[in-house]
């Protein structure tokens, strides 16, 4: 009666072992889904902060054309120097709005605006930038010029949104990607889990069944060699004492059958 070597030395440990490895697939399958959903949840909350900065960034573009083109008024129409400060930080607001949606706005259709965009800014502030007033003839030349920020800022704007639009798509098909990794991952716990379940089981039960295959002999009083019994080491040990029993039974059975024959030699014998 040998243990097996895929057998620990008890039958208890035996039980833990399988335990340990029917859980072991579920608890990484379930740190794998949490690990895939915080990825899912943390693109979800960068895409949402993303598309706020740059939408509202976009539209302060906007405001900050009209005070451009406000401030330059201002300084040029009234003649007033005070107002060059007011021209200059204006300029420099929307040059720091223009440059901060850099990053941001990767996709190429905005960002060729976005650059158009900033070279009519440095062309149009170099022709009102505080230092020589212009007259009204002058100022009024530059119209077209800031028509056509206006019109840069609303195009950039519709471009953004439509950037914003495809970054949402592509979100919704990697968290649609995300979801169907997770379903397939649950797919194949189950029959893997399932396998496991039926090996371990059946390492269980194996030294069980030959251990009562045992008993039954023994209780049909046929005193032939045991079935020997693999498994745990504890396990292995009953069933040497089993073996033992038979052992001890089938010596009582033959000194039983000696006093037989003994018994009936001497009735058989005359007195």
């Amino acid at each position: 009666m040998l243990t097996g070597p895929y057998y620990p030395r008890s039958f208890t440990l035996l039980v833990i072992v399988a335990m340990g490895v029917l859980i072991l697939p579920l608890a990484s399958g379930l740190f794998n889904a949490v690990h895939v959903l915080q990825g899912a949840v943390d693109a979800q909350r960068q895409f949402t902060a993303t598309s706020l900065a740059v939408t509202r960034d976009v539209r302060q573009v906007a405001e900050a054309v009209g005070q451009l083109q406000r401030a330059a008024g201002q300084y040029h129409l009234l003649q007033d120097a005070e107002f060059g400060p007011t021209l200059r930080r204006r300029h420099e607001e929307l040059q720091a709005l223009l440059d901060r949606l850099d990053a941001p706005l990767a996709d190429t259709p905005a960002y060729a605006t976005l650059a158009a965009l900033r070279a009519r800014v440095r062309t149009l502030y170099r022709a009102l930038q505080p230092g020589a007033f212009l007259d009204s003839a002058r100022f009024h030349a530059q119209a077209p010029g800031f028509d056509a920020l206006h019109a840069g800022a609303r195009t950039l704007l519709a471009e953004a949104d439509a950037a914003v639009q495809r970054d949402q798509q592509a979100l919704e098909a990697r968290l649609q990607s995300t979801r169907q990794r997770l379903i397939g991952l649950a797919l194949a716990l189950i029959p893997l889990t399932l396998l496991l379940a039926g090996v371990f089981s059946w390492l269980i039960n194996r030294p069980i069944r030959q251990m009562k295959a045992a008993i039954q002999q023994l209780g049909r009083a046929d005193l032939s060699p045991l079935p020997a019994i693999s498994g745990p080491h504890d396990l292995v040990e009953l069933g040497r004492e089993l073996d033992w029993l038979r052992q001890r039974l089938q010596a009582l059975e033959e000194q039983k059958l000696r006093f037989l024959r003994h018994v009936s030699h001497e009735l058989k014998t005359p007195l």
